[in-house]
């Protein structure tokens, strides 16, 4: 039987519905704005366990506020209670919902930016694209009053280490301090991505236990279990860059309709339905899929790591089955990332060279200066030199006479194609 001031805390939670999942009904409210009816019973439906998760956290986060308070003024473990005695269990309640509400964020249109309050199109707009930046938003308020107002710093550190310490440098709630570090590491040692550098020197120094830490947090378990980097990057707030991105909750759901409607139309109907079925039905159609056949990109194609196309095994499918983001299977798409990312850097490189080289050659003689040339030929070897020192031969092509001649060839001249198309206009 539960103790007489939980027992009348829970009776105050209920009363006054402060376990009621606020996220989940902005979301809903703006998403249901957007499908119509029809779509009604199936949000509600995909969206149970994301409120039942919601209200579990903020019903832990009460009462674990509570029982402390509680404890500390006498009140723990009552079999009865006095008047007294429940007048101040809410008082200590009315601490336990601030913290609750300071903690989990409050949703209501009074907490939204002056910029989304109103009817007009733009603040409906804004208001769509802000259903998932308040947990940001209120992290951020939250760390600045603990800081800067209060000057409580012990506190707001241990609120910056928390969620990089669980989910790695990617959840570090001020980015442009660890982007300003990378790139100061980036120049001091001469490398193309200092942030995979760094991961990949601390995994092979000290193992995947304690050495994935920077990549994944303690989550990450040497990169065995949870990836949370996307959950808990608090202070990262993404400026939209697309439409999908500008309508915000409404503009994915529409996306995943459309996206997961054409891969059906397409006949990939297992690949669609992924999409389309609600997040907890689609995510372990996902997981499934990645387990059989192999993780894919949006148009089919296998994704490969190394010689060997990257496949969940058992731990990550159920991983992936319950929402959750599995680590080894990131850290495989980060390294991938990263190794494109370098491979589009150097192609660009490579490329405003050869352009470079073909403007020389395109211009009169007259204008086709020494120095010009000179140039020319030492940014193709610092290009070389480059490729040599950061050990990339046989990954990146370099740049010889014979290239540099060939892509003047090439563009001197009409595609076989263009000549084609040029005989079919004549007949």
């Amino acid at each position: 039987m539960l103790p007489a001031e939980i027992h009348e805390a829970f009776k105050i939670i209920q009363s006054k519905g402060w376990d009621e999942a606020q996220y989940k009904n902005e979301a809903m409210a703006v998403l249901k704005s957007r499908v119509g009816r029809g779509w009604e019973r199936a949000l509600d439906w995909s969206m149970w366990m994301f409120g039942t998760s919601e209200q579990l956290n903020r019903v832990a986060t009460l009462m674990g506020t509570f029982s402390a308070l509680a404890e500390k003024n006498g009140l723990a473990g009552k079999k009865s209670l006095t008047v007294e005695q429940i007048d101040k269990i809410r008082e200590l309640m009315d601490i336990a919902h601030h913290v609750s509400d300071r903690t989990h964020g409050v949703y209501d249109p009074g907490t939204l930016p002056m910029a989304a309050q109103g009817t007009n199109p733009a603040a409906l707009v804004i208001k769509s694209l802000y259903v998932f930046k308040k947990f940001q938003h209120n992290y951020l308020q939250t760390l600045y009053e603990l800081g800067w107002k209060q000057g409580n710093w012990k506190a707001a550190t241990y609120m910056m280490a928390a969620p990089t310490l669980l989910a790695g440098a990617g959840a570090f709630p001020l980015p442009w301090v660890w982007e300003t570090m990378m790139g100061i590491f980036k120049h001091l040692f001469g490398v193309d991505d200092p942030e995979e550098k760094f991961f990949s020197f601390m995994e092979n120094t000290l193992g995947d236990y304690v050495g994935g830490i920077p990549r994944q947090g303690i989550a990450g378990v040497g990169g065995h279990l949870f990836d949370f980097r996307a959950s808990l990057g608090a202070g990262k707030i993404d400026i939209p860059t697309n439409m999908v991105d500008l309508l915000g909750a409404p503009g994915s759901v529409l996306s995943d309709v459309y996206q997961g409607g054409a891969n059906i139309l397409k006949g990939n109907v297992w690949k669609g339905a992924e999409k389309v079925l609600p997040r907890a039905a689609g995510t372990v159609m996902q997981g499934y899929r990645e387990l059989t056949e192999g993780v894919t990109t949006k148009k089919g194609a296998p994704v490969f790591f190394g010689k060997e196309q990257i496949k969940e095994n058992f731990l990550d499918f159920a991983l992936k089955s319950l929402s959750f983001n599995p680590a080894r299977i990131q850290r495989m798409k980060d390294i991938e990332r990263s190794e494109k990312l370098t491979e589009f850097e150097y192609r660009d490189r490579r490329g405003d060279i050869n352009s470079r080289f073909l403007k020389f050659y395109l211009a009169p003689s007259s204008e086709r200066d020494k120095n010009k040339l000179i140039d020319l030929i030492d940014r193709v070897y610092q290009y070389n030199t480059r490729i040599k020192d950061r050990g990339l031969t046989g990954v990146e092509p370099f740049i010889t006479n014979q290239s540099l001649k060939t892509f003047i060839q090439r563009n001197l001249k009409p595609t076989k194609r263009e000549l084609i198309k040029a005989k079919k206009r004549e007949e």
